[in-house]
């Protein structure tokens, strides 16, 4: 879990995953739209206007003096309280009673004991001074447009027996009458779409944190450094070749090789970076035999072997490629080469080195298959003929670069790192978690190994900083 964020990965987060921000979003308003348009009840609105005149200024009634704004608010404001009143309310729902059935009632109130309660017609009802004047408003809202206009209407026509009975106003005016408004007032179908927008936009924003919060993968170079204090030699960037995204985990293609004129040009340069990385990191061993591999399948070990180790022969290194991945060998199908004999028979003694090596498969680079699978490759690899064959091939070649298989799954990598010179963890964007490369650290260690770093496959090229994406080109089937 990733307990500090900066602002950049932040930026960088949201950035990354925009589609599903902008997806989530505008489903959302879509969903939002149809459900206000289609399926939310509509309401209609009907008002009317009141002057509620007080008696003369000197009427011991009331005594309030007419200009003081905060008595006659105050005075409007018991208008209002006395209209509210249940008494009012049983009369406004007796008169809508008498024009409309009770079925078309309880659609729009709540029906108890063959009446309207009080509290239903209330809801519907709003009053209000007009611009602090003695002119009340009364407005109704409900899913009937002639109810509404009639809800008013019946107001009107019992408020001013009430405000005259009870508050001894002078008289009661009705100034506009309620007319039925067949436009609906509600939904506000635009204020819901944007609602709907607005949620979509910080649900999914909100989802997005909360999984990279608890995201235990791979995906940016200094927490691996800060993690593991080694250092991270390079990255390689995510590629589509032809227009279209590569499959990754896909054995045997070539697709990915800067051998192929179709990679782009920084697909390649990356390489050349971590070649000299490579080069620095060995300058002070006296051999130069490496070994690729990776905590889990599917991680790019292979495609990294082979582009490592053509850059380096194209540096004017004379270079060697050994498939050690005995149990499911890919090179030789990267290569369109024949892997009827390789290292299998070498070791055991059935085929010579000479016989068993591909030479030139470009300039300075040879290769070595895996040879038909054996019942036992951990042990042969583990075997002094192994060892005795690195020690002669590495007395040939300027560096011997050795495919290893996954060092999570099996442990044929690390029967041999005694006579090697370092191992370079191949990590995935996103695939590969912190614990597994932890294990894969474990193990390196209780090897005696050299871990000279790590490298993350492949930068995407949509960040803005360098976080790293999806490699995997080995399968691994049990």
């Amino acid at each position: 879990m990733k307990n500090k964020y900066s602002f950049s990965n932040i930026v960088n987060m949201f950035y990354n995953k925009y589609y599903i921000v902008l997806l989530c979003a505008v489903l959302c308003g879509i969903l939002s739209f149809v459900f206000s348009k289609f399926i939310m009840p509509k309401k209609y609105e009907s008002f009317t206007s009141l002057y509620v005149k007080n008696m003369s200024e000197d009427s011991t009634a009331n005594n309030v003096n007419l200009s003081d704004l905060n008595a006659s608010k105050s005075l409007v404001e018991t208008y209002i309280e006395v209209l509210n009143s249940n008494a009012l309310m049983n009369n406004v729902s007796d008169a809508l009673c008498a024009k409309y059935s009770m079925e078309k009632l309880s659609d729009v109130f709540e029906i108890k004991d063959g009446r309207i309660r009080p509290d239903s017609v209330r809801e519907c009802l709003t009053m209000s001074a007009s611009n602090k004047t003695e002119v009340l408003k009364v407005s109704a809202r409900t899913k009937d447009p002639k109810i509404s206009s009639d809800m008013c209407n019946s107001v009107a026509e019992f408020a001013p027996e009430f405000l005259t009975r009870i508050v001894g106003a002078g008289s009661v005016e009705v100034i506009d009458k309620a007319v039925p408004e067949y436009e609906p007032v509600e939904p506000n179908v635009a204020a819901v779409t944007l609602a709907g927008v607005i949620l979509g936009f910080i649900f999914s924003c909100g989802f997005i944190f909360v999984i990279d919060l608890f995201d235990n993968t791979v995906k940016d170079k200094d927490s691996v450094i800060e993690r593991y204090k080694k250092p991270v030699l390079g990255s390689v960037q995510h590629i589509s070749i032809g227009g279209k995204d590569k499959k990754r985990g896909e054995k045997g293609s070539a697709d990915e090789l800067i051998l192929n004129k179709d990679v782009p040009f920084n697909y390649i340069e990356s390489y050349k970076s971590i070649r000299t990385n490579v080069m620095f990191s060995l300058s002070t061993k006296e051999g130069k035999i490496l070994v690729i591999s990776s905590p889990n399948p599917d991680e790019g070990k292979s495609t990294v072997a082979v582009n490592l180790a053509t850059a380096l022969a194209q540096n004017g290194e004379r270079v060697l490629l050994i498939d050690a991945d005995m149990r499911k060998p890919v090179l030789h199908k990267m290569f369109k080469i024949s892997n009827k004999s390789g290292l299998s028979t070498t070791i055991i003694g059935i085929s010579k080195f000479e016989q068993s090596v591909t030479k030139d498969v470009a300039l300075n680079l040879d290769i070595l298959t895996s040879g038909p699978t054996p019942p036992n490759p951990s042990e042969l690899l583990a075997s002094k003929h192994f060892r005795d064959l690195l020690v002669d091939l590495e007395g040939r070649y300027d560096f011997v670069i050795v495919d290893s298989p996954p060092i999570n799954i099996v442990s044929d990598g690390l029967v041999f790192t005694d006579i090697i010179n370092g191992i370079l963890l191949i990590l995935r964007y996103r695939k590969t978690t912190y614990n597994e490369v932890a294990e894969a650290i474990s193990s390196v260690e209780l090897a005696n190994a050299n871990l000279i770093g790590f490298i993350i496959n492949d930068v995407s090229q949509k960040r803005l900083s360098p976080y790293y994406r999806k490699d995997g080109y080995y399968a691994y089937k049990s």
